[in-house]
């Protein structure tokens, strides 16, 4: 008899008192909630390390050859100290006296931190010239830097590339890519 009891009493439970509603209900509920957010931080938190126009720069990667090649040329080398209490880059270029180089600090995940700008010339040196530019605060983290002359028209001539970690007290030398 007692049994029959606590059987009765387990059909006469409401519904939300049943632990299998709650396997049967719950999973896949759980599976509906998670897909729903992988899909928002999928649309909101778009991945831009992968650049939009890749075919248009992969053709373009003989031309960035011919740039490390004509530095490599020109015998262009240089070094770059970050003065960190100034905020203020400085390179001092050998076989370079153009009164103005560009620059970018390409950071390494976040397109959004990415910097560019001009290089002022100034002073020249016995083989080259020294060139510098001011930040509001050096930024921190690994970066990638580039330099790059061009022909006076706009079209770029010679680069020198080199990773760097910021904030840093060392002297980074800069010298052409090697040759692939």
């Amino acid at each position: 008899m007692n049994t029959a009891t606590t059987t009765d009493s387990a059909i006469n439970k409401p519904w939300y008192q049943h632990k299998m509603v709650w396997m049967v209900v719950g999973l896949p509920l759980l599976s509906v909630i998670v897909g729903t957010s992988f899909v928002i931080i999928a649309v909101n938190g778009g991945d831009d390390v992968v650049r939009d126009n890749y075919y248009k720069e992969g053709k373009g990667i003989n031309q960035l050859f011919d740039e490390d090649e004509q530095a490599r040329q020109q015998a262009i080398s240089g070094e770059v100290s970050f003065d960190n209490e100034r905020g203020a880059m400085q390179i001092e270029l050998a076989a370079v006296s153009q009164p103005f180089i560009r620059f970018s600090l390409f950071h390494s995940a976040r397109r959004e931190f990415d910097l560019a700008g001009a290089l002022a010339k100034v002073s020249d040196t016995a083989n080259g010239a020294i060139y510098e530019y001011s930040f509001e605060s050096v930024p921190n983290g690994q970066w990638y830097l580039e330099i790059k002359g061009d022909d006076g028209q706009g079209k770029n001539i010679w680069r020198l590339r080199h990773r760097v970690v910021l904030p840093t007290e060392q002297v980074i030398a800069l010298r052409p890519t090697a040759q692939r």
